[in-house]
């Protein structure tokens, strides 16, 4: 019988490693798979630069409305009324605060996900990018983002259309 180079008080301890291709710049080993060809081969920016454009001011305006409806108050409305109504109180934007996650990383894991035979919605797409570590590479994820973050996200696109936008 074979002795172990490992003592008897670390027999219970797991060891994880992390996917071989994250130290992988390249993904040469995994360029036959079809999702990370196109993930890595298609000019993802400058086919989709406009929807990137449209979706990051749907965002600004949608949560620059939801400031203003938590502003307003009818007291407010009723104290204020000789101010014209459209005078706008906010500013423009501000580089303060949380940047976003990168939309192309987004937009991505939801194009990409049926190639692996995942169904295009966010849950599942949320779990594909959670669980498999060479997926969430390949479409540009640092860390896994919320799944709230994917619901947003793709609310955002249906409202606005950029979904039709971008299959056209």
């Amino acid at each position: 019988m074979a002795t172990s180079i490992i003592p008897k008080s670390y027999s219970n301890v797991i060891y994880l490693q992390p996917s071989f291709s994250i130290m992988q710049d390249n993904f040469s080993s995994l360029r036959h798979l079809p999702y990370v060809k196109l993930a890595l081969d298609f000019p993802w920016e400058m086919v989709f630069a406009t929807i990137e454009q449209e979706y990051v001011k749907a965002r600004f305006e949608r949560y620059r409305n939801k400031k203003n409806r938590k502003c307003l108050d009818i007291n407010q409305e009723e104290l204020f009324s000789s101010l014209p109504q459209n005078m706008n109180i906010l500013p423009d934007k501000s580089s303060k605060g949380r940047k976003g996650i990168n939309f192309f990383a987004l937009f991505k894991s939801f194009l990409l996900a049926p190639l692996l035979y995942v169904e295009v919605m966010v849950s599942s797409v949320h779990l594909q990018v959670a669980g498999n570590s060479d997926f969430r590479t390949v479409c540009g994820f640092i860390q896994v983002p919320s799944l709230k973050t994917f619901e947003r996200f793709d609310q955002i696109m249906i409202e606005n259309g950029l979904w039709e936008k971008a299959d056209n």
